[in-house]
């Protein structure tokens, strides 16, 4: 298509990129059309994480246009610089998916999301380039004209004139010449995030025709040394759906669910978050139902409090082996359930204890599960949720009125642990609610 400088604007003292197209007198029509549309869609967009577009200039049959300068490399020369971890490469993704996001936002679709088409500047940050091929608004797609930079394996299986994007990281609906949406670049993403973490494309295929048969089949399976969670792949493996509405609702959705698999972040799907509701509303309204008991029958409190326990221990053992792919995928998750596991366990031995060590008053085991929950409190607080600190302080305050106030009914101070769970619940719930 062209070829890139770097050049210096003197009005405005600052430094640019200068894309100076080819002046071929048969294609100057076609790469002029070409100009305009990349000039309008970045145009469109303003976002860190998008090369910014600053004039479009034409002279003497030559067309330029000015660009924000980002001194930097690709994000395929980025991924072979060095051995990279999955987490890099995902955290890297994930900056460069926001600027794709900005773009839908601003209703511009890219069309050809590669990683040739990423630019990693200096400060370790991606920027989304080359809107080339964009699309604007509901317009009608226009075929495009191929990047002349292209790596060793796409070169081979690119076609230049016949559609819009790149053969191996085109959606369907592209190869079939329909009119796209932002589904296309979210394909034309998780092929490009798949390529960086399994060393080849999704997809078999070296040649345009061959990728247009194989992006409908099944994809290839990952390495078995890989060492990222398999999570993973089942999260980029529903963006690559032949089928557009299968994909997720918008790269925002991806993104989120992306953020869950790293597992660095303390924030879930919406998915993981409606599970966690069902599940810990069934805990504390079974909890609340069983101290209302407990405090009918004062002769039977220890018993049944030890059944209790048990039962409360056995529900999260279960929970955590349902569950146990969001809890190992997210680091966030897996830190508070481990916490609460713990927890149940030492209340349930403390109980235990009453039973076959009759001479422990039961007010001093009562002190010490309240001194048990405080613990906790305090290491979600210091692991994930530094807003526990404040909650902690009710459980402190309990321990004190539990161990001066011995006129204190022992099944009102029962009523205290689903309370204090219900906190936790709660804090739990609102945190993994927030986006990054």
């Amino acid at each position: 298509m062209g070829a890139v400088f770097a050049a210096y604007d003197e009005q405005l003292d600052r430094k640019v990129a200068l894309k100076i197209l080819h002046s071929q007198q048969d294609s100057l029509p076609t790469l002029r059309e070409r100009a305009l549309r990349e000039a309008k869609a970045l145009a469109q967009v303003s976002h860190p994480r998008v090369v910014a577009m600053y004039d479009v200039l034409e002279s003497s049959d030559q067309i330029y246009l000015a660009m924000e300068f980002v001194d930097g490399i690709t994000l395929r020369a980025w991924q072979s610089e060095r051995q990279r971890s999955w987490r890099e490469i995902l955290a890297m993704y994930l900056e460069a998916g926001e600027g794709l996001l900005a773009a839908h936002q601003a209703g511009v679709i890219h069309r050809d999301f590669k990683p040739d088409n990423v630019i990693v500047g200096k400060d370790s940050l991606p920027r989304v380039a080359d809107f080339g091929v964009a699309r604007l608004g509901r317009s009608h797609a226009v075929p495009g004209i191929q990047d002349a930079n292209q790596s060793a394996e796409s070169a081979i299986i690119t076609r230049a004139g016949i559609h819009s994007g790149t053969p191996g990281y085109m959606s369907p609906e592209q190869y079939e010449s329909a009119q796209v949406g932002a589904a296309s670049d979210q394909f034309s993403f998780c092929v490009s995030l798949y390529e960086a973490l399994c060393g080849y494309l999704p997809f078999a295929g070296t040649t345009a025709e061959e990728h247009a048969t194989s992006v409908c089949g099944p994809m290839r399976t990952p390495p078995t040394e890989a060492d990222f969670p398999k999570e993973l792949i089942r999260t980029i493996g529903k963006g690559l759906s032949s089928d557009p509405k299968a994909r997720f609702s918008s790269m925002e959705a991806l993104l989120l669910e992306l953020r869950t698999e790293s597992g660095d972040t303390p924030f879930a799907a919406a998915a993981s978050r409606q599970q966690i509701v069902q599940v810990l509303a069934v805990v504390v309204v079974f909890s609340l139902v069983a101290l209302q008991y407990l405090s009918m029958n004062q002769t039977r409190i220890i018993g049944s409090a030890v059944k209790l326990s048990l039962a409360l221990l056995a529900v999260t053992l279960c929970l955590g082996v349902v569950h146990r792919k969001a809890l190992r995928s997210n680091r966030f998750h897996r830190t508070i359930y481990t916490q609460l596991l713990i927890t149940f366990a030492q209340n349930f031995m403390s109980r235990l204890a009453l039973i076959y060590l009759p001479a422990i008053p039961t007010r001093i085991v009562f002190v010490y599960e309240m001194v048990t929950w405080f613990g906790a409190m305090l290491t979600i607080a210091r692991n994930s949720m530094p807003s526990m600190y404040v909650l902690s302080s009710i459980p402190a305050l309990a321990v004190i009125v539990a161990a001066w106030q011995k006129d204190v009914p022992r099944a009102y101070l029962l009523l205290l642990y689903p309370f204090i769970l219900a906190l936790i619940l709660f804090e739990w719930h609102r945190r993994s609610q927030r986006p990054l």
